[in-house]
């Protein structure tokens, strides 16, 4: 028979189950344990990031937050209270640590610190060793006379500038988000005098890496930037105002889409230039990748025009224009990969050019018939030419000759004569070979008829031993 429960014994057995429930229920949830393993994570993180942050400079410690009220004795921190919605308690949710601060490593085997943004910028402050640690402070967009730069502070507090291409550096930040610095260009740098003992007149040691910036003016498209680099040169050596070349032209061009970055050749697909005198153009020159040289070449080194070293002339296929004293000017085309043309331009003199200048190259038709050298022609023709570079001489400094007789039809002859005198159909001194029309039954060397009251061109293409070059050019009507 089933004894029947007391009532004391009833609320002994439902207290334990009460006691029992409260003992499960004080267990936090697995969501408290979750936030607090990523705060765990976040400090964890941001000690290493604060860690290695003080290896360079104790500036880059984060200051700690102060705590709005004082803290409570040990014996007072609260337990985990759990709540119906799970949320974590104040102690389980601590305050996360403030952002890593902003740093940069060195990546090179060594990298030099420099005193502005750019190479220009001799002597470095000092080099930095691989992995050494910087705190970024500013950046230029472009520097001196290229590229983008980074203003850094080093862990013994030095302040200076390094490259901020990824070759050299890796940030935790983009350079390109820290405050813009305009920095003055290089100051103009002051010749040393090095004594030599045998003399006592000392010498001036030569400027590395020296030269100057300018900023043409132009239009066509705004988002074009970038400037004009006069290599070799110091700034007291020239004035943009007032340019003059006596020994030599250089210069070089930095030119970037503001749109698509500030690097040299950044949304660029070619740079034009063009060098106008008295004798109209003697000079052009396209370029597709930076350094975009007048001349060519490139980075690091543009190609030096020097005037003595190629005979006082422009670059080919204007060699037969001499290099004279005069006024000049430049025009700059700037196309970039997408959008209209900018158009830049700047003026220079030439001067001191006539020492040692060669001779101009002077060509002229000495003969067309017989003792003749009338524009009408009738029973033969004999075709000869002067050259010389010293205007006497018929063949001093000429290297060949390239005669050609162009009819209505085309070419009827052609002939290239390498020794003085020039003469179409061969011979020389005393006389050239005629070309009788009778004997040769009316024909051309080629077989062609030739037409009796039509027009042919005479043309002799002169070659200097220089490489300069000029053409000689008369028409004539055959009888």
């Amino acid at each position: 028979m089933m004894r029947l429960q007391s009532p004391s014994y009833r609320f002994a057995l439902l207290c334990l189950t009460l006691f029992l429930a409260a003992c499960n229920s004080a267990n936090p949830t697995p969501e408290p344990d979750r936030i607090a393993t990523e705060v765990a994570v976040q400090r964890t993180a941001a000690a290493i990031l604060t860690a290695e942050a003080t290896t360079a400079t104790p500036t880059l410690t984060p200051a700690s937050v102060e705590p709005t009220s004082p803290p409570s004795p040990a014996t007072d921190t609260p337990t985990l209270t759990p709540t119906n919605d799970n949320t974590p308690s104040t102690t389980a949710t601590a305050t996360v640590e403030t952002a890593a601060t902003p740093a940069c490593a060195v990546v090179a085997s060594s990298l030099n610190l420099r005193s502005g943004p750019g190479v220009a910028y001799e002597p470095p402050v000092t080099t930095l060793v691989r992995d050494a640690l910087l705190i970024p402070i500013g950046f230029s967009a472009v520097g001196y006379p290229g590229g983008q730069w980074v203003q850094v502070q080093t862990p013994d507090n030095q302040t200076g500038w390094v490259s901020a291409d990824p070759q050299f550096v890796t940030c935790n930040i983009d350079p390109a988000t820290l405050p813009p610095i305009s920095v003055p260009p290089p100051p103009t740098a002051t010749p040393t005098l090095t004594p030599i003992p045998a003399q006592p007149t000392p010498t001036l040691s030569p400027t590395p890496e020296s030269f100057v910036v300018f900023e043409p003016p132009g239009g066509g498209n705004d988002n074009i930037d970038g400037y004009v680099v006069f290599s070799g040169y110091s700034q007291g050596q020239l004035n943009f105002d007032d340019l003059v070349f006596r020994d030599r032209l250089v210069f070089r061009v930095v030119a970037f889409d503001k749109n698509v970055g500030q690097t040299d050749g950044a949304g660029i697909d070619s740079v034009y230039f063009k060098i106008l005198g008295d004798q109209g153009t003697v000079h052009e020159r396209t370029e597709r990748t930076p350094g975009y040289c007048v001349f060519g070449g490139g980075e690091p080194t543009c190609e030096v025009w020097n005037f003595t070293e190629h005979n006082y002339h422009w670059p080919e296929p204007f060699q037969h224009q001499s290099i004279t004293n005069g006024d000049y000017s430049v025009q700059i085309t700037i196309t970039p990969d997408e959008g209209d043309s900018a158009n830049w331009n700047f003026d220079f003199k030439i001067e001191d050019a006539v020492e040692g200048q060669a001779s101009n190259l002077t060509a002229y038709i000495v003969q067309t018939g017989p003792n003749s050298d009338a524009d009408v022609v009738s029973e033969a023709l004999i075709f000869q030419v002067f050259a010389s570079t010293d205007g006497v001489n018929d063949g001093a400094g000429i290297d060949r000759v390239d005669m050609r007789i162009i009819g209505p039809d085309g070419e009827v002859h052609q002939r290239t004569e390498q020794s003085a005198a020039y003469c179409a159909f061969s011979g020389g001194e005393p006389d050239c070979n005629v070309w009788n029309f009778a004997e040769n039954n009316y024909q051309w060397p080629n077989g062609d008829s030739i037409e009796f009251g039509d027009e042919y061109l005479l043309q002799a293409i002169v070659h200097a031993e220089d490489g300069s070059s000029t053409t000689v050019e008369m028409d004539i009507q055959i009888q």
